[in-house]
């Protein structure tokens, strides 16, 4: 396959605060890629009229911190790199489809951008709207797919970087790679795994001339809509590692609950730590705030 120079291809880049979006980000930079503009979604998705920002300034402070915010803030990174952020309320509104259409992008990438983005902006790049998606795809269509992975136990995790289309994470396949999770890694720590490989799929292809495209097998697809409450409900019946993983996976999402049924509930806030095939005198031990409780395979602590 012919290859091109990484930086021939004007790019516009979709995102939002957050390690998911600033990683890749980031990894497009240094590879060289030439990013035309960042745009990022404000909190009312009703507002119309887009804005162009100021460049945002670092943040500095005397007290230890346990990131560093310009790893999770995308308009700063942007801002350092003399790359232009536009902001945006309604895709819908005329005024900013014409400030995205004037860009002229040959590829527009999008990465936890929160949007569904109108078939007329799809239309407007050269090379196509690629999505990441932190899963293998068709499995876990739709949002929050790494919540849903380790609430289901799923041993197959992954990214995949596909073609976006007027439907939910449906479009052809341009690359996929299976992710590897140690037990117990947090949603963080999973957020930065799978960006960093996503990044690093997306500066591969931008080297290509043309972009594979594997249509989906829709009767093989999952997907789910943005978790509720009932889905942060666990029980003693589930076995220990994918109740430990999910806690600890889907972290972010916290409060759980653990069903003991008639109704009564305990909260759990944070999982600790789990003993595998122990068993203990009973089902539940509480001291000092922090619980043990019996699962299948073994014993789970949270507080």
């Amino acid at each position: 396959m012919s290859m091109v120079n990484i930086n021939e291809r004007k790019i516009v880049y979709l995102g939002m605060n957050g390690s998911f979006s600033v990683i890749p980000f980031k990894r497009l930079i240094e590879a060289g890629a030439n990013i035309r503009a960042v745009i990022m979604p404000r909190e009312n998705a009703d507002d119309f009229g887009p804005s162009w920002l100021p460049n945002a300034k670092p943040f500095f402070s005397e007290l230890p911190m346990l990131e560093k915010p310009k790893e999770r803030n995308l308009h700063l990174l942007a801002s350092e790199n003399q790359i232009p952020v536009l902001s945006v309320g309604s895709l819908k509104d005329e005024e900013t489809f014409l400030e995205f259409k004037n860009l002229s992008p040959d590829i527009v990438f999008t990465v936890c951008f929160p949007r569904k983005i109108p078939k007329k902006w799809l239309e407007i790049s050269n090379l196509g709207f690629l999505n990441l998606h932190p899963s293998l795809l068709p499995k876990y269509r739709g949002p929050a797919p790494l919540f849903w992975q380790f609430r289901a136990g799923e041993e197959n995790m992954g990214v995949t970087l596909h073609f976006m289309d007027e439907e939910m994470d449906t479009g052809y396949i341009i690359a996929q790679k299976k992710v590897n999770f140690a037990n117990g890694v947090t949603a963080a720590e999973a957020d930065e795994i799978t960006a960093t490989v996503g990044g690093a799929m997306m500066v591969e292809m931008l080297s290509k001339e043309e972009f594979p495209r594997v249509p989906q097998n829709d009767e093989e697809a999952t997907g789910q809509k943005l978790p509720d409450e009932d889905a942060k409900i666990i029980s003693t019946k589930w076995d220990v590692k994918r109740a430990y993983d999910f806690l600890k996976g889907a972290d972010e999402w916290a409060p759980f609950w653990l069903d003991l049924g008639g109704g009564e509930k305990i909260k759990i806030n944070q999982a600790f730590d789990i003993q595998i095939d122990q068993i203990q005198s009973e089902l539940i031990i509480e001291e000092g705030g922090i619980y043990s409780v019996q699962m299948q395979g073994g014993i789970i602590r949270f507080r």
